[in-house]
């Protein structure tokens, strides 16, 4: 995520998502789109590109996280953007 660690831990909690690892950009360093953002990521989690999975509401996250080799999951979000983003990469 684009978003800072603490705000992702926390909202993780409020919804009581039980992830294993929160990362963002922080971590990595990079931003999404930039394929760094990415490929950190796996490397933090000791995973090979093709073992992540991306799921993501915007096209743009998967054209580059499928660009730098990561699986992905389109989920339509139809109130973000409008009922137009229905790609499914």
């Amino acid at each position: 995520s684009n978003g800072n660690i603490a705000l992702l831990a926390n909202m993780a909690k409020r919804a009581r998502i039980p992830w294993d690892a929160v990362l963002g950009a922080e971590a990595v360093r990079a931003y999404k789109p930039q394929p760094e953002a990415y490929l950190r990521t796996c490397e933090l989690l000791a995973m090979r590109p093709e073992e992540v999975c991306l799921v993501a509401a915007h096209n743009g996250d998967l054209r580059a996280a499928r660009a730098g080799g990561l699986r992905t999951a389109f989920v339509c979000r139809p109130t973000e953007h409008g009922a137009a983003q229905t790609e499914d990469l």
